[in-house]
């Protein structure tokens, strides 16, 4: 009896389409704001999401010990927030551990976007003619990096040893621990460029490249040596063209955790596609239906349009919902945060 019941729950499971992820936590209702992406802090502690509020603003989430967050409501007043050291924090009443740091910044129509920096919890803002450098003990702003303007992405390499930037079309390499410019790349004639991602090894410097011909875009990745900025290789101009220019959601580009492939978003108004190509070549492996890819720290998972898959052999393992534009996965959980138009909500991946 025992087997014939659990032949029946297998039975059920394969063919009810069983779901490995599960929403967990509270989603988060979110203002009518433009949000370019969010990024995970390399201990798990924190996730920051820029123009949380505002188009001036950066939330970042504690992440407790046992993986909670804030329960931030979509309306709220002053009195919802205490302040320290020029930072509003909003607290959960019943538990300390479950904090929003809410850091206010001068608007931005053009928004921000964040990462941090490899091996702690140092939060990098992008936005203006500035990458900002704020410590966590505090969330006190510790560097003030100038780079021209429009500055819209930084990134690190993952030995922590290099800063690149975007900016006006351009990609700026400044060294990570002086912030001094180590050198400027120029895209092509008539082309600007939109991302930039490191390899996991740090030795090359992949850049997303666009050109608007009577609003045809074109797109294609361009890659560098990231020590000297010499010039590796051009992978062909994808046959799926943007609809717009692209960057208005980040990352739009990724490599996968052994350098062989890299993740390419390629924005349109409805119908977005995300190409996984060889990093060599440019050779077309698969592709998904959606506005944003991410891969998981580990190199384990990745997300796009929608589902999550197993790298290990693709096998689809659960769904988020098609409305994503932006998401990232935690580096000590098997958690995604996605962000959709209306709101922000984890998903917890079973083993």
């Amino acid at each position: 009896m025992r087997k014939i019941l659990f032949l029946v729950v297998l039975l059920f499971a394969s063919f009810s389409g069983y779901s490995r992820v599960k929403q967990v936590g509270p989603v988060i209702q979110l203002r009518p704001v433009n949000i370019k992406n969010v990024a995970y802090s390399p201990t798990g502690k924190f996730f920051a999401v820029p123009n949380m509020i505002t188009a001036g603003s950066v939330g970042v989430f504690s992440v407790n010990q046992t993986g909670q967050i804030a329960a931030v409501p979509s309306r709220f007043s002053e009195r919802d927030f205490f302040r320290s050291s020029g930072v509003f924090y909003y607290q959960e009443k019943n538990d300390e551990s479950r904090v929003m740091a809410f850091l206010p910044l001068p608007e931005l129509l053009s928004g921000y976007s964040v990462s941090f920096l490899p091996g702690g919890d140092t939060l990098a803002i992008a936005g203006g003619d500035k990458v900002l450098i704020y410590e966590s003990a505090n969330w006190k702003q510790i560097r003030t990096v100038t780079v021209t303007q429009n500055t819209s992405r930084a990134v690190f390499s993952p030995d922590g040893s290099l800063m690149a930037a975007v900016a006006k079309g351009r990609v700026y390499v400044l060294d990570a621990k002086t912030y001094s410019l180590i050198y400027s790349l120029d895209p092509a004639q008539g082309h600007l460029f939109a991302d930039v991602a490191f390899s996991h090894s740090s030795s090359k410097l992949a850049i997303f490249e666009y050109r608007n011909l009577m609003m045809d875009y074109q797109s294609r990745i361009r890659i560098f040596d990231s020590r000297t900025g010499g010039h590796d290789r051009d992978l062909p101009y994808f046959s799926d063209k943007p609809g717009t220019a692209p960057g208005a959601h980040l990352p739009l580009l990724s490599y996968s955790a052994q350098d062989s492939a890299i993740a390419v978003t390629i924005e349109k108004t409805i119908m977005s596609k995300v190409l996984l190509v060889k990093s060599n070549d440019g050779t077309l492996i698969r592709q998904f239906k959606g506005f944003c890819h991410a891969f998981s720290p580990d190199g384990s998972l990745f997300a796009a349009g929608g589902r999550i898959y197993s790298t290990r052999n693709w096998k689809e393992l659960g769904k988020y919902g098609n409305s994503a534009v932006c998401a990232t996965f935690s580096p000590t959980e098997r958690v995604l945060v996605v962000v959709t138009p209306e709101s922000l909500k984890r998903f917890k991946i079973e083993e």
